[in-house]
């Protein structure tokens, strides 16, 4: 299934501010993404790095209005799945190592 997302994001800045952003989509074997842009207006110097296998992008933005703009378009292969075959985990019964992936904004908190 090819299918295009994206987001647009509208700040208004207050006081001179460092900004991340953690957008991408998923790049697994399940899903390619062929095409992707990211614009950001006014134009500002940005940094990007990789942490986990997450993209996060760092801005320095002065006082003023700030528009961000995604759009990827991906390719998705689904494994059929029987809905009666699902297996419910619990919270509790959830590796650790699973948390962060719930919860993302607080992992990208914890690398800022």
């Amino acid at each position: 299934m090819r299918f295009k997302t994206g987001c647009q994001l509208r700040y208004q800045i207050e006081q001179p501010s460092t900004l991340i952003f953690g957008i991408q989509v998923e790049k697994s074997p399940q899903q390619q993404v062929s095409e992707e842009t990211l614009s950001i207006d006014p134009k500002l110097e940005t940094e990007l790095q990789i942490v986990n296998g997450n993209r996060l992008l760092r801005l320095k933005a002065a006082p003023g209005t700030l528009n961000l703009h995604y759009e990827a378009i991906v390719e998705r292969h689904f494994v059929p799945v029987n809905p009666a075959e699902a297996i419910e985990t619990l919270a509790a019964d959830l590796p650790l190592d699973v948390l962060p992936y719930l919860f993302p904004a607080a992992t990208a908190s914890r690398i800022a």
